[in-house]
């Protein structure tokens, strides 16, 4: 019987301080480390994770990198300090007709923070996340059916985000571009003009070898006739 209690007071202690350490990690909010390449730490979909704290689950360890994701740090606990101040952060994707329905992947990352968002079709491809102060820039922006890459978004390259203040706007627009029907004609214009041009200049140049041609066969001629003269002379 003692045991017994014996082996459950170490499964529950076990089970609390897992709690506790995932509870830790969730309060702090910081990147995933979810493998290595070589040195460097790699996020989820193996890019480097740079400047800023990530989380090791494998090691349960927290690891400060370098701009090359390389290891400067490295601490088994993590003191976030006092709370930082929070502002907010509105997404909207915009998808071209034939993917909508599918949903949209985005990653927002600062020196020290990183967040991640699903944008549905069913809100409008519209979210509002809060976030700490800072200045971000869009780490992974998705289409969940475009497996081939073929729809890149457009986004501003940074944004900041401020305390107490409207929301940092960011529009991603997935949208292929279109080129104006005026450009394309002007394209076409200008294509034929050239056209024009060395189909000109070739025309030129053939006039000018057939008046060459011309030339040299008189010059022969007369040739011929002056030698025949000179031959018909002697002769005589």
């Amino acid at each position: 019987m003692k045991t017994i209690k014996r082996s459950l007071a170490i499964i529950i202690g076990i089970i609390m301080i897992a709690a506790m350490t995932f509870t830790v990690y969730a309060e702090i909010d910081m990147p995933m480390i979810y493998g290595w390449d070589g040195d460097v730490a790699t996020n989820f979909v193996g890019e480097p994770i740079s400047d800023t704290w990530a989380f090791d689950p494998d090691t349960e360890t927290y690891y400060l990198l370098d701009s090359e994701g390389k290891v400067k740090q490295e601490e088994k606990s993590f003191d976030s300090g006092e709370e930082a101040e929070k502002g907010y952060v509105e997404l909207h994707a915009i998808l071209p007709d034939d993917l909508k329905g599918y949903d949209v992947e985005v990653t927002i990352s600062s020196a020290t923070q990183s967040y991640s968002k699903t944008l549905y079709e069913v809100n409008d491809y519209k979210t509002m996340m809060e976030v700490d102060v800072g200045t971000y820039n869009i780490e992974l922006a998705m289409i969940s059916g475009d497996l081939k890459g073929q729809y890149p978004a457009k986004f501003d390259s940074d944004f900041v985000v401020y305390a107490d203040s409207t929301a940092a706007l960011i529009e991603l627009d997935f949208r292929p571009v279109e080129v104006p029907a005026e450009t394309v004609q002007e394209d076409i214009s200008e294509q034929k003009a050239t056209d024009d041009e060395a189909d000109k200049k070739d025309e030129g140049i053939n006039i000018f070898q057939i008046i060459v041609i011309v030339i040299l066969v008189v010059i022969v001629i007369v040739g011929i006739i002056a030698a025949k003269k000179i031959h018909d002379n002697s002769v005589e």
